[in-house]
């Protein structure tokens, strides 16, 4: 049986049965190569799927030696659990296409013919003597990047200017779309706004990475020139508010907000037009009080881990659009709802008298949401404020 690999970004190889590999890292990129093809698995990447009866593994660094292990794992018949970035499309050798959805994990099984990739939902089949190649969508710039109109009325300062504020320890490096050269900003005093002035004003697409704490509103209320969050990037977060009043602001960002703060609040208060957030990590957040404020909401925020959070105090205050369908998962998926045993997961465990402001929003009369909804009150002291059953 041949070795499969799917590779990342549409590269191929097939590493043939008994062929030597080998191992090498260069700074963070780690390189496999045979004699024939040298493919490279970028820091943070676990994307090998391999199917074979046997092969001989040779590192020469013996920091790679998680990386052989997994491969060896695959190779001798164990089931493997990796995670793809986000959605893996396979295209074999007569163009048949199969694709995986993103989100949860997804299991190989290498020794079955046809080796099997599935999520639990889709299987994809894998047949010996085909070269496979896996597709998979660049990955996500390292900038965070916004979408600006300086000439927005309303905001304080100059229709050529944008403003924000940073604060100690802000350690950003700044492109304000405009062909200028890139700003180096650092913050170690006092709390300052950052001035990005052009020649023209209009729309911009602004760029930063690095460390950021601070919020798009200033006194002079320029997150009211925001129009489009359109990446998050690899930027860290560390203070709160940072989209603190940005009414025009359209959410287009799909990747994960890395936060730093474990209170984060009011994250997005009175972001009129946000609907879907982006991704967050909330399991070392403790307070999220008015993070939704007078906001869009209508998502399901059920992947939330709220076991360390305490406070949810005007969570969606003002909210009227969180439907009864996404506010059901979402309390559901907060407690990890068994709906066999009408109960959480064994193990889950939420903090007690927790405040909640879930908006108006609703959950179905005798349905599993209103269980879990009277799980949290009765059981766990929690203060709900929303619409009820209906």
């Amino acid at each position: 049986m041949d070795v499969i690999e799917l590779i990342p970004y549409g590269e191929e190889i097939a590493i043939r049965q008994e062929q030597l590999l080998e191992f090498y890292k260069r700074d963070q990129i780690i390189a496999i190569s045979n004699e024939d093809a040298t493919i490279s698995l970028y820091d943070g990447e676990t994307l090998i799927l391999t199917a074979a009866t046997e092969a001989f593994l040779n590192p020469k660094d013996s920091s790679v030696k998680g990386l052989m292990i997994l491969i060896k794992n695959m190779l001798m018949g164990s089931d493997t659990t990796y995670t793809p970035y986000p959605v893996v499309k396979v295209t074999d050798t007569n163009g048949n296409v199969n694709s995986i959805p993103a989100g949860g994990s997804f299991v190989c099984n290498p020794f079955t013919n046809p080796a099997v990739v599935t999520d639990g939902t889709t299987d994809i089949n894998l047949y010996a003597g085909q070269t496979y190649t896996c597709e998979v969508p660049e990955p996500p710039s390292e900038w965070f990047e916004m979408e600006v109109d300086t000439t927005i009325v309303g905001a304080g300062s100059p229709s050529d200017t944008f403003r924000f504020r940073a604060k100690s320890g802000t350690n950003l490096i700044i492109d304000k779309g405009d062909g200028s050269d890139i700003i180096y900003f650092t913050n170690t005093g006092a709390t300052t706004n950052i001035d990005l002035v052009y020649s023209v004003g209009g729309v911009y697409t602004v760029k930063m990475k690095g460390y950021y704490s601070g919020s798009f509103r200033t006194p002079s209320d320029d997150g009211y020139k925001i129009t489009n969050v359109l990446n998050m990037g690899k930027m860290l977060w560390l203070g709160v508010n940072a989209f603190f009043d940005c009414p025009n602001a359209i959410f287009s960002a799909t990747d994960q907000m890395i936060l730093i703060s474990n209170n984060p609040v009011p994250l997005f208060y009175k972001c009129t037009l946000l609907v879907t957030p982006p991704y967050i990590n909330t399991s070392y957040i403790s307070n999220m009080t008015s993070n939704f404020y007078r906001t869009s909401l209508d998502a399901d925020l059920g992947y939330y881990d709220l076991r360390s959070c305490t406070n949810l105090t005007n969570f969606a205050l003002d909210v009227t659009t969180w439907s009864q369908a996404n506010y059901s998962a979402t309390l559901l998926g907060w407690l990890r709802w068994d709906s066999n045993t009408h109960s959480p997961a064994v193990g889950w465990v939420l903090k007690s008298n927790v405040p909640f402001h879930g908006g108006n929003s609703t959950v179905a009369i005798g349905s599993e949401a209103a269980l879990a909804r009277t799980y949290l009150i009765n059981t766990l002291g929690w203060t709900i404020t929303d619409g009820g059953e209906v």
